[in-house]
């Protein structure tokens, strides 16, 4: 049996890397403790609306009406899709809405209901018969609960997941609030989510890393690794704000409007 020294020496390197990027991410997101543990006591939707036409850069498509609706994670707020917004925003996407809630008082199942409540009211104010849902960490736990438990199946367009413990983390044990005990492996939250082999209009995206501390990929992909992509080098918070992520997100949405236009359904594969 031989030891791939070198192959081992840069699998830490992209370790420490991501470390560093994620020490990062902490500095950013700290500023956000105050709202994300504080004054929000019911969730409310926040709209952001793109730029006006003239602030905006050049290279911009000529727009979807279909809406889109993130979901941050545990410990942070709607100020953590910036980078993602921005994308959206030049690829198109003009109706964006960001759900505001209190990390440590709200169990998913709360968090979904006002995810459904904000899709449906966004769908109607668009007029459109769709909706795209984008949840990080928790919040993809919310997207996946709203899509399956509330019945967003029959609207969601296309749903993403970025860095989600589908299947739990450990690091949730040392969490506090409801949320953070429906995280944890085994939660009866998780265990009520059916497997997503389910006929529907759907379009799931997983993205993952394997450089992430806190999210396996054995549970960030659901056990759907067909449907998951892979962005190297980052840790459970730059995963967040990668520019990979943000072209990957877009690219999923933009194909997902296309398909429902052209009226495309999709079947998940079996679990291997």
């Amino acid at each position: 049996m031989t030891y791939d020294f070198a192959a081992t020496a840069q699998e830490w390197r992209f370790r420490v890397r991501a470390a560093f990027r994620d020490l990062g991410g902490l500095a950013r997101f700290a500023t956000q403790l105050p709202t994300a543990s504080g004054h929000c006591h019911c969730p409310a939707t926040i709209a952001v609306p793109p730029p006006p036409a003239g602030h905006r850069p050049a290279g911009d498509v000529s727009g979807s009406d279909t809406p889109v609706l993130l979901v941050h994670g545990y410990l942070t707020t709607e100020q953590c899709w910036g980078p993602l917004l921005h994308r959206l925003h030049r690829s198109g996407f003009r109706h964006t809405s960001c759900l505001r809630y209190n990390t440590l008082t709200t169990g998913i199942p709360e968090i979904a209901s006002a995810l459904a409540r904000a899709s449906r009211a966004a769908m109607d104010r668009t007029a459109s018969g769709g909706v795209h849902l984008i949840g990080y960490s928790l919040g993809g736990l919310a997207v996946r609960y709203a899509v399956q438990h509330l019945g967003l199946a029959a609207n969601a367009l296309s749903a993403v997941t970025i860095g989600t413990p589908h299947q739990g983390t450990s690091w949730a044990k040392a969490a506090l609030g409801p949320a953070a005990a429906q995280m944890c492996p085994g939660s009866e939250v998780l265990a009520s989510l059916p497997d997503l082999a389910v006929y529907h209009q759907v379009r799931w995206l997983f993205l993952y890393s394997d450089c992430d501390p806190v999210v396996p990929p054995a549970s960030a992909t659901a056990g759907r690794p067909a449907d998951a992509v892979h962005v190297p080098g980052r840790g459970h918070l730059s995963l967040l704000t990668a520019s990979r992520t943000a072209e990957l997100v877009t690219t999923h949405l933009c194909r997902a409007d296309f398909a429902a236009a052209m009226g495309v359904t999709r079947r998940l594969p079996d679990a291997a």
